[in-house]
């Protein structure tokens, strides 16, 4: 599977949902075209509680590298509180 298979499903997936009341009505983005676009301004969201309680140490490493790896592409990331 690439990216590109996973941006084609993400706009098929995306978008309002009639029978979910808690789907937004928002205008689907276009996720193949904007693949290989510039990050700046993209703001990657992090919760500052619970994910980080309960994970293991492998997996926040690997969380944490792709962030980076974001942020050197000119991606930002916020802490945000879990609610």
């Amino acid at each position: 599977m690439r990216v590109e298979d996973i941006a084609l499903a993400l706009g098929v997936i995306a978008g309002h949902d009639p029978r979910d009341p808690t789907s937004v009505r928002r205008e689907v983005h276009d996720y193949l075209g904007n693949l290989h676009g510039d990050l700046h301004g993209v703001v990657i969201g992090l919760p500052k509680s619970f994910f980080y309680e309960h994970i293991r140490e492998d997996v926040k490493d690997v969380v944490m590298s792709a962030v980076n790896n974001l942020k050197i592409l000119g991606a930002e990331s916020s802490r945000a509180q879990a609610q």
